[in-house]
This record gives C-alpha cells, sequence and structure tokens, in this order.
C-alpha cells in the first residue's frame, strides 16, 4: 500500500511539474516572438488557464495585456502605470524595474514599444519636474532651522 501510494504521488508530481513546464515554453515562446494577447490565457489539456497580470495581480485576460521579453504577462494599463511611477519615483528613464522585482530586472525597450507616447513622457517629467522642486524648498526649509 506504501509502494502505491508513493508511485501515485510521484505520477502526479511529474503530471504538475510538465504542466508548468507547458506554460513556460508557451510564455517564452510568445514573448520572444513579441506578440502581445488580447486575451493572455494558455489553452491546456484541461481548458485554458489564466494567466496574471504581473502589476495587479487580475488575469491578463481582463483586457488589453501583452507579454514582456522576460515572459510576464502585464495588462497595457498596467505597464502605463508602472512605467510612469518608476520614472517618476527614480527620476529617470532606463533601468526601469520589472513589476514585482525589484531592481533584479528590468523592461526592455521593446516591452515599451507601441506603450509610451510623448504625452506620458511629458507627463512623467513634469512630475519629476515637480517633486525636484518640493525637495529643494524642504532642503532650504530645513537648512533655516
Amino acid at each position: 500500500a506504501v509502494k502505491v501510494h508513493t508511485t501515485l504521488l510521484d505520477g502526479m508530481l511529474l503530471v504538475a511539474l510538465l504542466f508548468v513546464v507547458g506554460l513556460v515554453i508557451v510564455a517564452t515562446t510568445v514573448a520572444a516572438k513579441g506578440v502581445g494577447w488580447e486575451h493572455a490565457s494558455v489553452k491546456q489539456e484541461h481548458g485554458p488557464v489564466d494567466v496574471l497580470c504581473a502589476h495587479c495581480g487580475s488575469s491578463c485576460g481582463d483586457g488589453p495585456a501583452k507579454f514582456l521579453v522576460c515572459g510576464l504577462c502585464i495588462h497595457i494599463s498596467c505597464l502605463k502605470t508602472h512605467w510612469k511611477d518608476q520614472v517618476v519615483a527614480m527620476e529617470r528613464y532606463d533601468r526601469i524595474p520589472l513589476p514585482g522585482h525589484g531592481n533584479a530586472e528590468y523592461l526592455a525597450e521593446e516591452d515599451l514599444d507601441d506603450i509610451l507616447c510623448e504625452g506620458m513622457q511629458r507627463e512623467a517629467q513634469k512630475e519629476i519636474e515637480q517633486r525636484q522642486r518640493e525637495h529643494a524648498q524642504l532642503m532650504e526649509k530645513l537648512k533655516n532651522e
């Protein structure tokens, strides 16, 4: 009875591992081809499997989404929000961290193709300049105290 139980458990683990490997292969293949999906779900033998947005955690099928070069899926609106928040916070336009990855990995230029517009960049620049003015005023106030 113990041998049968162990064999069954090993079989279930193997099926789960093959399922995950299949998802990774599909995601990296799609990302390598630069394909953005309107409804990001992966068709599996037992039905569709939802892919979650790397930024908000909801289903990428809930709205326009794309796979990043690294294989993460993200809603277009979430990518724009993430980009702007990071640019303003770091006061730079390069080396923008991937959502949920700290500074370990960065967005690729291809991730932002057809996403960013001049208006977004101007808006971010205005927020950076406003933030710098506020910091300068605060530093001046602290010097005078």
